[in-house]
């Protein structure tokens, strides 16, 4: 049979949960079978770029439509016009993002699958407004609706038809290794202290201003303990001047952006994510393969509970009540066991890819012919 090419819209390829959801999709993918491109809203080097030409993919860089959206229809039209895609995948979170669908539907014979990846990327008023103004739109203009999370699926299309579709991660590269655990705490010079983990970037809905003030809690409660921060992110500085203002430079590592989350995580003891809303929250996911406690806003997805090692917490309650919980929580003793919970559920990527694979294949009316 002949390969299925399927493009995927995204704003740039770097290390991020959209991101790397995709990428593990791409490693894992028929390549034989499907192809994946990507056309990104900007011309600058994305984290990724250069493991998905080694993967065989090509990316066309864009202008953003802020910039110039009469430039951006026409380098869309001629990306689809020359590349005759069979699937066009549109990642998004809010529905005022049409704008590349329609043009996608308008200039194309290519199937469209929208994939709602948030639960509230509003952040004004009048954002809102236009979100819900435009969710007919996507809904009309798509042939397929993907959401990471049910309520991510009700944010987008509210409760007409969409398929809940797992953010499902390489379960075997989070298996947690004492190795590694005891090499990066040694390295770092905090291998007799607690470690409290996040990752995640430096953005609004993160919520890291409240995670400084839950650590600076914990840091009353125990000195011993230290903040592992992994990301990057508009709002980085403003975290780092408050990490001063408090005094907590010696106690909190900014370790940046990486693509070896597999690798950090192995040394948090307990993983906290405060975040103000989240589509769904992968990185719980890949905590829990590595069977790390860990304490989540009630904002998040309840479907990320996967196993009992995840406990929410109302944002409504201050940083003292989440610091004395978490201090009061016991380790994991054994981290190991809960990687062959996550390697056997539907979060497992080998189950995920044949699903992804085989609505491609449907959508182009060639499931019949494997």
């Amino acid at each position: 049979m002949r390969k299925i090419k399927v493009v995927h819209f995204v704003s740039i390829m770097n290390y991020g949960g959209i991101e790397s959801l995709i990428m593990d999709f791409f490693r894992n993918l028929n390549r034989d079978q499907f192809q994946f491109d990507f056309i990104v809203n900007t011309n600058e080097v994305g984290d990724f770029d250069e493991e998905i030409k080694k993967l065989g993919g090509t990316i066309h860089k864009i202008q953003g439509n802020k910039n110039n959206p009469l430039k951006n229809l026409k380098s869309i039209y001629k990306i689809l016009n020359k590349e005759k895609y069979d699937v066009a995948h549109f990642h998004i979170s809010i529905a005022t993002s049409f704008l590349n669908v329609l043009y996608c539907k308008l200039f194309s014979k290519t199937k469209i699958v929208v994939h709602s990846h948030s639960t509230d990327s509003a952040k004004t008023r009048k954002k809102l407004i236009l979100h819900h103004l435009f969710k007919p739109v996507i809904y009309k203009l798509s042939n397929y609706r993907l959401a990471c999370s049910s309520q991510a699926g009700e944010w987008m299309f509210n409760s007409k038809s969409y398929t809940v579709f797992k953010n499902a991660i390489e379960t075997e590269k989070f298996l947690f290794d004492k190795k590694t655990k005891n090499y990066i705490k040694n390295k770092y010079d905090f291998h007799d202290k607690l470690v409290i983990g996040h990752v995640g970037n430096f953005t609004y809905p993160k919520n890291h201003d409240f995670l400084i003030d839950i650590f600076r809690e914990i840091q009353n409660i125990n000195k011993n303990t230290v903040l592992f921060l992994v990301g990057e992110g508009n709002l980085k500085k403003e975290i780092e001047d408050k990490v001063k203002k408090y005094n907590l430079e010696s106690s909190v590592v900014f370790f940046g952006s990486t693509n070896k989350v597999n690798y950090v995580i192995n040394c948090f003891d307990y993983f906290v994510f405060p975040s103000k809303y989240e589509g769904f929250g992968k990185v719980l996911v890949e905590a829990q393969a590595n069977g790390i406690k860990c304490f989540v806003s009630d904002k998040v997805p309840k479907e990320t509970k996967i196993t009992e090692l995840v406990t929410f917490y109302s944002l409504k309650n201050n940083s003292k009540y989440w610091a004395a919980e978490i201090m009061e929580a016991n380790t994991v003793n054994n981290r190991k066991k809960y990687n062959a919970s996550l390697n056997s559920s539907d979060y497992n990527v080998q189950k995920q890819i044949k699903k992804l694979q085989d609505i491609y294949l449907k959508l182009t009316g060639e499931f019949e012919n494997v």
